[in-house]
């Protein structure tokens, strides 16, 4: 009887084992693609000042597979993972499927008001900007007004629709790089879209109707004024500040 019991506790025991190694492997394997992530990320940002190596973002998307994401055993490691997946989407011009990613990401649950449930509501914000910056740097950086309204004019009214519902989720809870982050990446938005506006093949009168069209859809004063108030409200302590500063001297 005891022999039984013992071997049924063995067997207990082991399946037991099974399930936590099935769980560990997931979650080791999700922090290695966060590292990598990560340095993408960074290698993005030095890109941006012509001091980058290409990053690593396509490698990012393709571990984070539809598979791989279900077998992580927590519902806000799985938003984590569409979060990641739907930035490297975006980054490698995988527009639709950095949408499909993020809502994906949405709906897994993440924790209300942290980092990854603002990322992946400020997504389409990014995918948008990313899209309108390929789109004109095809041109030499030099739209035409037809190419302006096909790719900017609309577009951006409703990427910063997209970053106002990211701001709108700010709590208690959320960290301070968070914020920093999203504001960074405000800047650039203004900084992209006014640098289309004042670099159109247009002539002057045509430039400065686009810009005023384009502060009345934001309800705010000038584009390039929003964009100095949005970097300095990043604390110069901030990383992101710093980047900002850098990147002042040769954005766009």
């Amino acid at each position: 009887m005891n022999h039984h019991r013992r071997s049924r506790l063995a067997c207990l025991l082991f399946s037991l084992l099974l399930g936590a190694c099935a769980q560990i492997q997931p979650v080791a394997k999700l922090r290695a693609i966060q590292g990598q992530f990560d340095a993408a990320s960074r290698q993005d940002n030095l890109a941006a000042v012509g001091h980058g190596t290409p990053s690593g973002y396509a490698s990012v998307a393709s571990q984070l597979s539809v598979d791989f994401i279900a077998t992580l055993p927590d519902a806000r490691l799985k938003a984590n993972a569409w979060m990641m997946r739907a930035i490297a989407e975006s980054r490698t011009a995988r527009y639709n499927q950095a949408l499909a990613s993020a809502q994906n990401g949405l709906q897994a649950g993440p924790a209300p008001h942290m980092r990854d449930h603002i990322l992946l509501t400020l997504v389409p914000a990014l995918t948008i900007d990313t899209e309108a910056v390929a789109a004109w740097r095809a041109t030499g950086k030099a739209f035409t007004l037809d190419q302006y309204k096909a790719h900017a004019e609309t577009a951006y009214p409703t990427a910063f629709s997209h970053l106002r519902k990211a701001q709108a989720l700010y709590g208690a809870e959320t960290d301070d790089d968070t914020r920093h982050y999203v504001a960074f990446h405000q800047w650039r938005m203004l900084l992209n879209w006014d640098a289309m506006i004042n670099r159109m093949t247009e002539e002057e009168s045509v430039r400065d109707d686009a810009a005023l069209r384009a502060s009345a859809s934001t309800c705010g004063p000038s584009l390039a004024k929003q964009a100095r108030a949005a970097r300095e409200s990043i604390p110069v302590s901030s990383t992101y500040r710093a980047l900002a500063d850098s990147l002042s001297v040769t954005s766009p």
